[in-house]
């Protein structure tokens, strides 16, 4: 389906509600309150729906109070929900389950499983906020500094501050333009990366001195338990950057984050340039990006989860 038929639904709708992935990042948010900002210009009687709260990290964004946990599943007369950096519909951070009308997906990963009644996936994208920038544009809604402020975050928290390899030409075009309105992008930068809890710097000595290397110290393993979280009296919104700092090690080719939960494990992958760690995701109902996925397995300790994942890989050669 093409962007501009896209904007055509929602400029015929009145009645619209947001919503993005669980365990929502920057990408996710920062596209979800560009949208959410746009579509009020227009007069549109918008909402974010949200099962949980805002990270801490993103609560300075413009209209982020829109995201506070409060609106779990699509309000009466809803005519669209526009599902925004969510690759499948088991990770839709709404209560979807008595919406009966139209659902629009917009993404960017490849593994999207086109679960939407309209779907617009774009893998060319660097992030989904590329997309967004475009159908802001379709829409005809006038651009701001707050709008931009959005974009950008989104942009840069999505190519890690552009030096990821999704990072394209269209990405600097996309950012010359959102740069023509006056917002502090270096402020955004030092509010996301260099504002952290004393506490988050104490969990990385916790999780380092736990660290193991496998597959001739070509993967790093990274475990964050219940326990260190307890210990610490803290509570993690966000293990992004643990898991790229894998890569940071001499030799090492992909990093795993395995994180204790309630009912299970969840687990994100990150990888340099020869492992695609997509296709571990999946194995596991999972996916994402070729560097850059992630997963969850139910009713498991991290031990079972780690000789899961371990296993896959051996036993598909995929390091």
């Amino acid at each position: 389906m093409k962007l501009n038929e896209i904007s055509e639904i929602i400029s015929q709708s009145t009645t619209i509600g947001i919503t993005f992935h669980t365990s929502p990042d920057g990408d996710s948010i920062g596209s979800a309150l560009a949208l959410l900002i746009s579509l009020e210009k227009l007069n549109k009687n918008v909402y974010i729906i949200c099962k949980e709260k805002l990270p801490v990290d993103f609560s300075f964004l413009p209209r982020s109070e829109a995201i506070d946990g409060t609106i779990q599943a699509p309000k009466e007369g809803t005519e669209i929900v526009i599902v925004i950096d969510c690759g499948n519909v088991e990770r839709v951070n709404a209560d979807l389950s008595n919406y009966k009308k139209t659902i629009i997906n917009v993404d960017h990963h490849i593994s999207n499983d086109q679960y939407g009644h309209y779907n617009y996936i774009d893998t060319s994208a660097a992030a989904s906020a590329e997309i967004i920038f475009n159908l802001i544009k379709d829409l005809g809604a006038p651009f701001d500094s707050k709008i931009a402020s959005c974009i950008y975050t989104s942009i840069m928290t999505d190519t890690g501050s552009f030096k990821y390899s999704n990072t394209t030409s269209n990405t600097h075009l996309i950012l010359s333009e959102l740069l023509k309105y006056p917002f502090d992008f270096t402020l955004i930068h030092r509010l996301i990366y260099e504002n952290k809890d004393q506490k988050y710097i104490k969990l990385l000595g916790l999780v380092y001195s736990d660290m193991k290397l496998v597959r001739d110290s070509k993967i790093c393993l990274f475990s964050i338990t219940d326990r260190m979280l307890k210990e610490l009296n803290f509570q993690l919104e966000d293990s992004s950057e643990i898991v790229s700092s894998g890569l940071m090690i001499k030799g090492v080719e992909a990093s795993i984050l395995f994180k204790e939960k309630n009912d299970g494990v969840k687990i994100s992958f990150r990888s340099k340039d020869k492992i695609d760690v997509r296709k571990i995701a999946e194995y596991f109902s999972g996916g994402g990006h070729i560097k850059a996925s992630g997963a969850f397995i139910s009713n498991v300790t991290i031990d079972k989860a780690t000789e899961m994942v371990l296993a896959v890989i051996e036993e598909n050669d995929l390091c």
